[in-house]
């Protein structure tokens, strides 16, 4: 993954995310005006070691996509 691929990753939405970015459930809140579901709130409530815990998970996800991809 070059650079753009990383910054385009941490700003998309991700299923495994419950459709919040990366860098949203880092930082534990939306960015946009978009109102999180339950589930997103649940997730955003969670400590910050579990939302890196969350972010590490869906980034070895992708890893793992754009392996079988090749």
């Amino acid at each position: 993954m070059d650079a753009r691929d990383i910054a385009t990753f941490f700003r998309v939405p991700t299923r495994m995310l419950v459709w919040a970015t990366p860098l949203e459930v880092l930082l534990g809140h939306r960015l946009y005006d978009l109102m999180p579901d339950r589930e997103a709130s649940w997730l955003f409530m969670q400590s910050p070691e579990f939302r890196l815990g969350a972010v590490l998970g869906a980034v070895n996800d992708e890893l793992q996509h754009r392996r079988a991809a090749r």
